[in-house]
């Protein structure tokens, strides 16, 4: 028997290309004129699809005239993790909408790459705490030196939400580093 006369060949390809399709179809929907659509289609895209919907999302994230989509786009590039989008989050952390540069920074500690550390630890003090305690959590998140220094300071933040935070972040990256400690 073949490749592809064998059924569950067939059944994987068959499921191949219905993904791909609906990939396509999502791609589409990002430049629909409903806002809906949109958003649906950006997250949908978080988890659909290959590394394709990359350029999609981060140009919806970055050029949509719609605050929703674009938040959902760029939580939708930290879901799939790909370095391709720490660059252009690490832009959208000058936004001056706190939930669109809050979002940019989940995502940034979501993917993890240390180029975004230094941005990041520059939000430290954001006026913005949505913005400090997604800052903390996303240092964490990110193997560095300056990082855990970073986390340190915020252990003296204002608010007692990005106190927390950061000592979560904390504790987590000393267990890490530590198995024994487990």
């Amino acid at each position: 028997m073949t490749g592809c006369d064998d059924p569950v060949y067939r059944v994987y390809a068959e499921r191949e290309r219905r993904r791909d399709e609906n990939a396509r179809i999502l791609i589409r929907q990002l430049t629909e004129d409903g806002i809906s659509y949109r958003v649906r289609a950006a997250e949908a895209l978080g988890t659909c699809g290959g590394d394709v919907v990359v350029p999609h999302l981060i140009r919806a994230a970055e050029d949509d005239p719609e605050p929703d989509v674009r938040f959902m786009a760029i939580r939708s590039l930290g879901k799939r993790r790909d370095p391709l989008a720490a660059e252009p989050l690490i832009r959208m952390l000058a936004i001056g909408d706190k939930w669109i540069r809050m979002e940019a920074v989940k995502a940034l500690g979501d993917i993890g790459h240390p180029s975004a550390a230094l941005s990041l630890m520059n939000l430290c003090d954001d006026t913005a705490v949505p913005v400090r305690r997604a800052v903390a959590e996303a240092l964490g998140k990110i193997e560095c030196e300056a990082c855990m220094s970073a986390l340190e300071m915020m252990t003296n933040d204002e608010d007692s939400g990005v106190r927390s935070a950061a000592r979560r972040a904390l504790s987590s990256h000393r267990h890490d580093d530590n198995p024994q400690e487990k």
